[in-house]
């Protein structure tokens, strides 16, 4: 794959001839954001090869200006994001830094804000059942759907704020980064000194996309927590419960926001983004550096189905004769587990 197009001016040789400084434009071809520089690591190698060799040739008894002789190559990079055909006037390794850190941080983020919703809503159900409340409410004339949505809304409305400041967070940050830049839409619109937001940034459609997969994820994991705490006697229990629970959603995070993209094949990825725990965060990964796939929409459907599906097969078995059959279950199997490390 083109990685690095090197183009040299038509002065070139002429300028080598008569030893003056000469200028070469890097085109860098990003097709995904890497923490290990990609291919920008390869134009400065260039760069700096092509430097050498003109900074020696200019030295062989030359009466070169010690300006030239010093630094004989003025490099301008241009960086093409090949998802969104946009050329960026830039130092490659700052916008690969830059963007590549807004591409992590975002997902590490949502995986924050998804092991607390576990840990919130895993708590509110461990106290109910710790203080014998929760058979009370069992009895009560209510549908197990309303308490459960009940439960539900505490945990959600605290991490829609927090995704909600996340993502003013992100545009806050991007809008910074962006000055540093110089942006030109292919192919013949002029410069600006500030990046289009729509066309170089995450679109209002792909953002709006994010935030769909962000609440179902949410809903999600409430569910998760839902459940955990219903199944545990007590708090304490349930917090023991949630640590493996995160892990399953650290693992796959942190494998889909640190991988390249080009691995997955293409029924990989669409399952990636149909799994609540993995799609808000391959969304805001392809986002960064092209344009989310025309499939989206049936993803995020899928996404949503699941987490539905979630919450109705919790209320299902949300009575007071499961919980107890399950509970019961839970503490043979950890009286069981004792006796064996005491023996």
């Amino acid at each position: 794959d083109l990685e690095l197009v090197l183009i040299i001016p038509p002065d070139f040789s002429e300028k080598v001839s008569s030893r003056e400084r000469v200028k070469l434009y890097a085109l860098n071809i990003i097709e995904e954001v890497s923490m290990f520089g990609g291919p920008t690591a390869k134009t400065t190698r260039v760069e700096r090869l092509i430097e050498k060799y003109i900074g020696e040739k200019y030295i062989e008894g030359a009466r070169a200006p010690y300006e030239t002789i010093v630094n004989p190559v003025a490099e301008e990079s241009i960086n093409y994001l090949k998802g969104k055909d946009v050329l960026i006037t830039g130092n490659p390794f700052l916008l690969m830094t830059s963007v590549g850190f807004a591409s992590f941080f975002m997902p590490l983020i949502l995986m924050i804000i998804a092991v607390t919703v576990i840990q919130l809503s895993a708590t509110s159900m461990a106290v109910e059942n710790e203080e014998k409340t929760l058979e009370t409410l069992l009895t009560f004339p209510v549908s197990r759907m309303h308490i459960l949505l009940s439960k539900l809304l505490g945990s959600f409305l605290v991490s829609v704020v927090g995704s909600i400041l996340n993502i003013l967070g992100y545009v806050a940050y991007m809008y910074i980064f962006s000055t540093t830049f110089t942006v030109t839409e292919t192919p013949s619109s002029p410069e600006v000194s500030f990046f289009d937001l729509s066309s170089v940034m995450i679109s209002t459609q792909d953002l709006v996309y994010i935030v769909i997969s962000m609440v179902a994820t949410i809903l999600f994991t409430a569910t998760l927590g839902l459940i955990i705490g219903a199944f545990s006697s007590d708090v304490r229990i349930a917090g023991t419960l949630v640590g493996p629970l995160s892990m399953a959603v650290f693992i796959p995070g942190y494998f889909v926001a640190f991988a390249s993209l080009k691995m997955f094949s293409p029924e990989v990825k669409a399952l990636l983004y149909c799994i609540p725990l993995t799609q808000p965060i391959i969304m805001v990964k392809q986002a960064m550096t092209s344009r989310l796939p025309p499939e989206t929409p049936v993803y995020l459907i899928v996404s949503i189905v699941c987490s539905i599906a979630a919450l109705y097969i919790t209320a299902r078995i949300f009575s007071l004769e499961t919980l107890s059959n399950i509970q019961w279950k839970l503490k043979r199997i950890r009286k069981r587990k004792h006796r064996g490390e005491e023996e």
